[in-house]
């Protein structure tokens, strides 16, 4: 019985009311985050975590493992796109936005030498993760925004619906042509040289912006409760992370070691060559608000059920 209400949780959100639960203070801080980019970046606050019994990590491949704590409200911070955060908590889910600590990592992959061009696209079968999920939205808006219809004038495949699949199907040589997101990226280019990165989805993303609009692409979410009771270990928690993801940038060899060492992902060299690709910096969410609004309204204007039917209101974005 609670199989199928954790699935119906994770699968609708239409009864989230029903999924949802009262949150419960446990006092010890829970952190959800998802394998690749996130969680390399927090891979020095995890090895700390490592010898500090009041702080939790959990890492999971895919974002619906992740909703799925947040709808039962088991978890205080959380990483997901920032997209899914946003349809979250105008679903009525208490998480608010913090930090952005990823902006953009996306790549279509093609074989190596091949320049990309959108005119010549419909010729390609590209591969997708599961449709409605950020690369297969970005990539969606892209097409249109260049004067090229997804739906009539492209062939999509969804074959393979999570990173993993995608990821093994192009490193083996299954799928020629695919969006992909850092360090699955550059695992695969390892495994199948043949490929390479033949269109920077966040570089087409900021040159459609006479600013060079960033893309805030992962939230860091923090629940309602925890933030109103314990605003000065939240405070601890981002300057800490924020300095985690500068000793990363700053040491990317010593970040691969360190993420193998946790399991966050194998491979030390490929990790390491990830990282100047994954563009992985701290913001805090007031900071950047600009950008996650005009962020949301492309978003929401593409399809407005990408957000659950309308705009986050301004409380989302958590302040001081």
């Amino acid at each position: 019985m609670k199989k199928q209400l954790l699935t119906g949780c994770v699968v609708s959100l239409l009864l989230l009311s029903g999924c949802m639960q009262k949150y419960e203070d446990t006092g010890i801080l829970r952190i959800a985050t998802l394998k690749g980019p996130s969680a390399i970046s927090m891979a020095p606050l995890i090895r700390n975590s490592r010898n500090d019994s009041t702080v939790h990590y959990l890492l999971f491949d895919e974002p619906l493992r992740v909703r799925a704590l947040m709808l039962r409200e088991e978890v205080d911070i959380a990483v997901l796109p920032s997209t899914t955060g946003a349809l979250l908590y105008n679903r009525g889910v208490p998480y608010r936005i913090v930090a952005v600590p990823v902006w953009g990592n996306l790549y279509m992959l093609g074989p190596s030498g091949e320049q990309w061009s959108w005119k010549k696209a419909a010729e390609k079968r590209i591969f997708l993760m599961a449709r409605g999920m950020t690369p297969d939205i970005l990539f969606r808006y892209l097409a249109v925004r260049n004067g090229v219809d997804p739906e009539r004038d492209l062939n999509l495949d969804y074959s393979y619906p999570t990173h993993t699949d995608l990821a093994q199907a192009l490193a083996a040589g299954k799928a020629t042509y695919g969006v992909m997101g850092e360090p699955y990226v550059s695992m695969i280019l390892e495994k199948n040289p043949g490929l390479d990165r033949i269109l920077d989805l966040n570089t087409a993303w900021e040159g459609m912006w006479e600013d060079n609009l960033a893309m805030p692409q992962t939230a860091i979410l923090v629940h309602n409760g925890f933030a109103e009771a314990y605003p000065e270990r939240l405070e601890k928690f981002l300057e800490e992370y924020a300095r985690a993801i500068e000793w990363i940038n700053a040491f990317p060899e010593a970040a691969g070691y360190l993420s193998d060492s946790l399991g966050i992902m194998k491979g030390p060299e490929t990790v390491a060559r990830s990282i100047p690709w994954s563009n992985i910096r701290f913001r805090r969410a007031g900071e950047v608000k600009h950008a996650l609004v005009d962020y949301y309204r492309i978003f929401y204007e593409f399809d407005p059920r990408i957000l659950g039917e309308k705009m986050p209101d301004e409380s989302f974005i958590y302040e001081k």
